[in-house]
């Protein structure tokens, strides 16, 4: 009987093993971001901490989804014509370019080559639109979480979610940037004689 219900409920592939743990984080998650009380010196270190986790979790998200996006968008690109004249638009104004230098190339390598940039592109215009969804959706707010003030708070949501649509690296980058920041600040705090 167990390995018949085993069989029924877990997913036959990695993407819907993927959604089960990403539909338990979301379902977790919520209760998790309650629990800051506003106003504590803690609970903003700890909300800056949940909004990094969170960006770092949805990044990882979006990725897995783009990488999907990426497998479907190679299928069926020879498939649908007008994603064909697209390539054949891009690829003759490349052509032009490069038959003004003096260069030799492989006609077909590189129309392939400019096919596999329109598709990136697409793909991280895709990871960017998914990124600010999410963060308007959840309301991730990492300009807030870092005391930027800025006072459009779609501009807010923007901003998180091209962050988390870019990646991993840049989300480490610009929180490795605030938490040096936040040092400094405490040793000028140090230094004038004040307390932390």
């Amino acid at each position: 009987m167990f390995k018949y219900m085993q069989k029924a409920l877990l997913p036959k592939n990695r993407f819907g093993t993927r959604m089960i743990v990403a539909m338990i984080f979301i379902s977790v998650a919520s209760p998790l971001w309650a629990q800051i009380k506003p106003g504590s010196v803690a609970s903003a270190q700890d909300h800056v901490l949940q909004v990094y986790f969170f960006l770092l979790v949805f990044a990882t998200i979006i990725n897995r989804i783009v990488e999907y996006i990426k497998l479907f968008f190679q299928w069926i690109w020879p498939k649908i014509p007008f994603l064909q004249k697209i390539g054949f638009a891009v690829w003759k104004m490349v052509k032009k370019k490069l038959e003004r230098l003096p260069l030799e190339y492989d006609e077909q390598k590189m129309r392939d080559q400019v096919n596999r940039i329109i598709i990136t592109l697409i793909l991280q215009v895709s990871a960017f639109l998914i990124g600010i969804a999410i963060c308007r959706g959840f309301k991730i707010d990492m300009l807030e979480a870092l005391n930027v003030n800025l006072q459009s708070p779609t501009l807010r949501y923007v901003f998180s979610g091209l962050l988390a649509g870019a990646g991993i690296g840049p989300i480490h980058s610009v929180f490795r940037m605030a938490n040096e920041k936040r040092k400094l600040k405490e040793l000028k705090t140090i230094v004038s004689g004040g307390q932390v």
